[in-house]
């Protein structure tokens, strides 16, 4: 089987792929991701024909005999400074960084992000653009991104939209400004060499990548588009379930992931 994953805020998304994992023989082809508010941050939800949800996980699943799915996901973002280890971290909260607090090695990074007004800070947080600098979780030879959400300021401490674990070792990260999108669009044209064929898209890429990029995450749309020249469809995510160069599933931040499908 393949599967298309969708998930809301309340899920735990990467115990849910890891848990299909664990469970689904030989390489599983896992695509998906988690649903959005426009930034409200507050509830999203899933639907089927069962109705409409906000904390089910709703899950389509293929017969790779009839429909054949392949995807890949890409990001981008570039890695900056040396590597640092996550001290301190529960669950999607990272306290520190290094043995200091999470928030003041980020503000050493990129300095302040905060105009000590009582407004919502998730709100002051955006605007300000942090999460346009992920975090580059190593994981072997490869990378998974988490973004920052929020700030809490009462205890340093950093809200990622996904989950992190003491001891991580990452490098921060930064958009190559407009050159993300030829640096995306390349991958997926390096990725076509072989796979040329399929009948139809299905794009699910970070909201971040549409505040990071603004009006052009259209031509970075059309040029995902313009490689196969196939039907797309898709929606700006939360976080994105896809495979790496190597086929691994993971679930990623401000990262676009990819599916083909093809009937055989």
């Amino acid at each position: 089987p393949s599967f298309l994953t969708f998930v809301t805020m309340a899920t735990y998304t990467e115990r849910v792929v890891e848990g299909m994992i664990s469970v689904i023989p030989k390489s599983p082809r896992i695509f998906g991701g988690m649903a959005g508010d426009d930034l409200k941050m507050q509830k999203t939800f899933t639907l089927s024909n069962e109705g409409v949800f906000d904390k089910q996980v709703v899950t389509l699943i293929f017969d790779e005999e009839k429909v054949e799915m392949k995807g890949r996901a890409l990001c981008g973002w570039k890695p900056i400074g040396a590597a640092n280890i996550i001290t301190e971290a529960k669950g999607n909260i990272i306290y520190t960084i290094n043995n200091q607090p999470a928030l003041e090695v980020f503000q050493n990074y990129f300095g302040s992000h905060s105009d000590d007004s009582q407004e919502d800070i998730l709100v002051d947080t955006i605007a300000s653009g942090v999460t346009q600098y992920p975090l580059q979780i190593i994981k072997g030879d490869n990378t998974v991104l988490r973004a920052a959400l929020s700030v809490d300021e009462t205890n340093q401490s950093l809200i990622m939209a996904g989950p992190v674990q003491t001891g991580d070792k990452f490098k921060f990260s930064v958009a190559p400004g407009f050159e993300i999108i030829e640096e995306t669009i390349h991958g997926f044209e390096e990725y076509k060499k072989e796979n040329q064929d399929t009948d139809a898209l299905i794009l699910i890429s970070c909201i971040a990548r549409h505040m990071a990029l603004g009006p052009m995450i259209a031509e970075e749309i059309k040029g995902i588009q313009a490689i196969w020249n196939k039907p797309l469809v898709g929606f700006f995510s939360y976080g994105e379930v896809g495979l790496n160069e190597v086929g691994e599933c993971h679930f990623y931040n401000e990262t676009c992931s990819l599916v083909l499908i093809k009937e055989r």
